[in-house]
């Protein structure tokens, strides 16, 4: 399988996880590392992670051509977002067809079914976002709604049809010219150009915690009824810490983590994990920890549709088997 992972040297941690994760499974990969700031040192310290079976491939990126694409206050991306909207012209031209995946991601089953989707009359084979239930995106972008709107962290993508169809230089042309409208960036400027042109599949392969809250009021017409959303749940592909909280933070209570903390425990290249937080909030969260040691604090699963300790505990046994 080709795969595609961007990042800047903030990220090399959490995709030395995610390419263990991947290895576990997948082994025979060729790994395309698109980045501005990597250095072969760091690329070096990406390869522990993979088989003798598997390649990694940089492919240094120029971050100045990406001056005018939006990057606010307080965003938790930078312009590394970006980056996979270049992938037809930084791939060699034989290759037709990528997986793309953002860094904060691991993989915990065999991908190779959703690789092989039939995406020949598609841009890409992606996954309905968080988002996507919320009419002022669609006002914003001026998009039909009966349509969805994926995320970009998860992309079967058919660079064939990109490269025919110039896809690249109208996302780039749209964030250019409508900053504003971009609010998530990349993603809003290809939900914008591909909304009718996708594919859309299980969310297994691009599993969110807000999908799996009892209490959301996700439309169901791409998702399908919530039972379905709870089987895919139960049974995991692509899990993606989406969210603020990212595991490699101490502060970090994803339903998912375990999962998680089993790769990164895996992982050939050894790193600890960080507070986000400073000043007051760490404090905070020092304090609640203290509460939870003395059971004095607790967080519970009952908002969710799944109880994700017996999820993980089911999912890491059947890693241990294998």
């Amino acid at each position: 399988m080709n795969i595609a992972i961007a990042l800047d040297k903030n990220f090399i941690n959490p995709v030395c996880v995610l390419i263990t994760s991947l290895e576990f499974f997948n082994t025979e990969n060729t790994y395309f590392i698109i980045s501005s700031d990597l250095t072969e040192d760091d690329v070096l310290k990406i390869k522990k992670c993979i088989s003798k079976n598997s390649i990694i491939e940089l492919i240094k990126i120029d971050e100045t051509f990406f001056s005018k694409c939006p990057i606010r206050k307080n965003d938790h991306v930078s312009l590394a977002t970006y980056y996979r909207i270049l992938l037809p012209q930084l791939l060699p031209q034989e290759i037709q067809k990528i997986l793309y995946l953002d860094g904060d991601i691991i993989c915990v089953a065999p991908i190779k079914d959703f690789y092989e989707t039939e995406i020949s009359e598609y841009a890409a084979a992606v996954i309905p976002d968080l988002a996507y239930e919320n009419k002022n995106y669609f006002e914003r972008l001026n998009i039909n709604a009966t349509y969805g709107y994926f995320n970009a962290g998860v992309m079967l993508i058919n660079l064939d049809y990109w490269r025919k169809n110039n896809i690249s230089d109208a996302a780039m042309n749209f964030i250019t010219e409508n900053p504003d409208k971009c609010k998530l960036h990349d993603q809003d400027a290809l939900n914008k150009i591909l909304f009718t042109k996708v594919k859309y599949d299980s969310i297994r392969y691009d599993l969110q915690r807000r999908f799996l809250e009892k209490n959301s009021n996700l439309k169901l017409e791409v998702l399908s009824s919530k039972e379905d959303i709870k089987k895919a749940a139960e049974n995991p592909c692509l899990i993606h810490f989406s969210d603020y909280e990212k595991p490699w933070h101490k502060e970090c209570f994803y339903g998912f983590l375990p999962l998680w903390n089993f790769f990164w425990k895996k992982c050939p290249v050894n790193f600890k994990k960080t507070y986000r937080y400073k000043g007051k909030q760490k404090i905070k969260f020092q304090i609640k920890q203290i509460l939870k040691r003395f059971k004095l604090f607790n967080e519970n699963n009952s908002d969710y549709l799944i109880d994700f300790n017996t999820i993980n505990n089911l999912i890491i046994n059947n890693f241990q088997k294998a």
